[in-house]
């Protein structure tokens, strides 16, 4: 099945994206995730690049919730 559309997020949009969807601050996702908060704030305005890992670490945290 052809989706209707798409939308297209870049990494930081993504990455701010599921922290709000799981209702966690940035100090909060940092925690689950074992990083520093300066990591996802890096991540969210596209200072630092999320890795495969990292990503996975996220939807991994999403699935769990």
């Amino acid at each position: 099945m052809t989706p209707l559309f798409t939308i297209e997020l870049d990494s930081a949009e993504w990455v701010r994206l599921m922290r709000t969807r799981l209702g966690l601050t940035q100090a909060q996702f940092a925690a689950r995730l074992g990083v520093e908060r300066r990591t996802i704030s890096h991540y969210e305005v596209g200072i630092s690049k999320v890795s495969q890992a990292r990503v996975a670490d996220i939807l991994r945290l999403a699935e769990m919730s």
